[in-house]
């Protein structure tokens, strides 16, 4: 019984994963558009009142999926992070490579900023949720 249970709940974790989309971006438009692991945050511990803050994200990419750009969502005292992808089909019955790049990019978030906030980048699968705490002084 545990089996079957188990094997229900991974199904819809699977099916759940492949609905990534960026609901507020151009995936509306753009169906290849998905939701690729970020392995990687970088930001600085403060910014300066008033000041720009620049976070940069080393993103998974290969295969068939290139980077495309980043979301931040603000909620109160987090900014949640976000990096997207394409995902192109090759022509003519080609396949795409098996392999996994990393790629930097940054992502510069703009002022007003809480005094104290939190930077999170959510896993889409199994992996560590990065975050960093950073300080307006």
């Amino acid at each position: 019984m545990r089996t079957v249970s188990l094997g229900i709940a991974l199904a819809a974790i699977v099916t759940g994963l492949g609905a990534c989309s960026d609901s507020a971006g151009p995936a509306n438009k753009n169906p290849e558009i998905v939701q690729i692991g970020v392995h990687k945050l970088d930001a600085p511990a403060t910014v300066a009142p008033g000041g720009s803050l620049d976070v940069v994200l080393t993103v998974e990419i290969g295969g068939c999926t290139s980077f495309n750009h980043i979301t931040a969502v603000r909620s109160g005292s987090q900014i949640s992070l976000s990096a997207w992808g394409k995902v192109f089909t090759p022509p003519n019955n080609g396949f795409c490579p098996d392999n996994l790049l990393y790629e930097q990019h940054t992502y510069r978030l703009e002022p007003p900023f809480p005094t104290k906030f939190t930077l999170i980048v959510q896993p889409i699968s199994f992996g560590v949720l990065l975050t960093r705490d950073v300080t307006v002084q």
